[in-house]
C-alpha cells in the first residue's frame, strides 16, 4: 500500500468513528437518563439534606440506576472524540475558541467520569 491509500483509509475510519460518536452519545445519555428512577419527580429539599445513610438505601437495589451510570461513565470518551472532531474543523476559524472550547469539554467529560466512578 501505497502512503496516499493509507491516509485516505485512516481517514475513512476516523470520519465513521467519529459519526458513531455522535450518535451513541445521544442514545446513551438519554438512555441514562431516562432510567434514573422517579426522574419526573421534582424533591429539592430531601437532596441537599441527605445523609449518608439515606444515600445508602437510594442507591441499594437500584439496578437501573447503576446502569445508568455506567451508560453516563461509557459517554464521557466520546465527548472526547467529539471534541477532538470540534478542534479539527473549528481550528483555522477560531483558534483561541477553539482551545478554550476542547479543555471545557475535557474538563467536563473528566468530571463526568470522577462523578460517576465514585457512584
Amino acid at each position: 500500500m501505497n502512503n496516499k491509500s493509507t491516509i485516505k483509509k485512516i481517514n475513512q475510519i476516523e470520519h465513521i468513528g467519529t459519526a458513531l460518536a455522535f450518535l451513541l452519545f445521544g442514545v446513551l445519555f438519554v438512555a441514562a437518563q431516562l432510567m434514573h428512577p422517579n426522574i419526573f419527580r421534582i424533591d429539592l429539599s430531601s437532596n441537599l439534606s441527605r445523609t449518608a445513610e439515606t444515600w445508602i438505601e437510594h442507591f441499594r437495589g437500584q439496578n437501573l440506576l447503576h446502569i445508568a451510570h455506567l451508560l453516563e461513565f461509557i459517554c464521557a470518551p466520546l465527548l472526547i472524540i467529539m471534541a477532538l472532531h470540534f478542534k479539527n474543523v473549528l481550528r483555522k476559524k477560531s483558534p483561541v475558541a477553539t482551545f478554550e472550547g476542547v479543555w471545557a469539554v475535557l474538563i467536563a467529560a473528566i468530571m463526568l467520569i470522577a462523578d460517576k466512578s465514585f457512584i
